[in-house]
């Protein structure tokens, strides 16, 4: 559902910068199940479940003055019965994020936007050198005879196509980061169209309850694939997600990376990026993004190893009062 928050003539809207068309690409690549706008503000709706479906994303102009703009949003979530939020891009917004702070809204943890180019990113998976066989480094795709699953959440089901499937006897050859124990032996990694009730169940363990409306989220995407590692005996122990959303296809979006506790530090987490990576290759996609807070350094450390740099950071305001 979208809907136009408040419309009046306006003048021709300026060119978004990079930080804002990237804001842009994120937010088509995360897609509320309820969205309306307020100029350029886009606001979300998606029965609480997280910040990012369940806040309005401050790019742009509001067509209003930033007192009246902060109302109508604060308006708009009562209504709706959720917490009044924003998402700001700093310091591209820092007045914004000011005023929220002199009207007592409560900052939530800063989250770094962290890019990284895919040809950069497949090398530094890759031990082969770009003049050897880097073609062959990385487990190669072979096609799913599954059929795509409608099952609900919590229901069996997630078709899964393509897959890869290393050979059970052969470790992956993604790179090993310093101070990470060998990765396991055989396994295999599916990239599902839909996702599984045990993909759903692995991200409700990491993220809490997921309501029916967390579905739309995840999968009305047109580019979507759902990344899952399963060890020999059949155990989904890492998932991952990643789409490319944006008009141009530009970006892949990687979300929701996650890794058995007791298979961390394995090189799991690599496995799934460099399948979805080459993934989105195929459909055109030059770079990639993700979101993670600063407070997670251990994410950080890893994505930072891989490449990725920070692009901007946003800041999360809740008007908890």
């Amino acid at each position: 559902m979208h809907e136009i928050a408040r419309a009046k003539p306006v003048p021709p809207r300026r060119r978004f910068t990079p930080t804002e068309s990237l804001e842009a690409a994120a937010a088509q690549g995360w897609p509320a199940r309820e969205q309306a706008n307020l100029g350029d503000w886009l606001l979300r709706a998606t029965d609480g479940w997280t910040q990012r479906a369940n806040s309005a994303l401050a790019i742009g102009s509001p067509d209003l003055p930033t007192p009246d703009a902060i109302d109508f949003v604060q308006q708009w979530y009562r209504r709706r019965s959720l917490t009044p939020a924003l998402s700001i891009p700093v310091p591209l917004f820092q007045r914004l994020d000011d005023e929220l702070e002199r009207r007592g809204w409560t900052a939530m943890p800063t989250t770094q936007v962290m890019t990284v180019a895919l040809p950069h990113l497949l090398k530094t998976l890759s031990p082969a050198a770009p003049s050897e066989h880097a073609a062959s480094a990385l487990p190669t795709v072979a096609p799913s005879t599954a059929a795509p699953s409608t099952a609900a959440p919590g229901e069996h089901g997630g078709g899964t196509s393509p897959a890869i499937s290393p050979s059970a006897t052969t470790p992956s050859t993604t790179s090993q980061s310093p101070g990470e124990a060998s990765p396991p032996t055989g396994g295999r990694i599916e990239l599902a169209t839909e996702p599984s009730a045990e993909w759903l169940s692995a991200v409700a363990g990491r993220k809490g309850p997921l309501p029916d409306s967390a579905r739309h989220v995840l999968t009305a995407v047109p580019n979507v694939r759902f990344a899952q590692w399963y060890d020999e005996q059949g155990n989904l122990l890492a998932t991952a997600r990643g789409c490319v959303a944006d008009d141009e296809s530009r970006w892949l979006g990687l979300s929701l990376i996650g890794v058995d506790e007791r298979l961390r530090r394995r090189g799991l987490a690599q496995r799934l990026i460099a399948a979805l990576a080459e993934w989105a290759v195929t459909l055109g996609a030059r770079d990639a993004y993700l979101q993670v807070e600063q407070r997670n350094t251990a994410a950080v450390a890893l994505y930072s190893r891989l490449g990725f740099t920070v692009h901007h950071i946003y800041s999360s305001r809740r008007l908890l009062t």
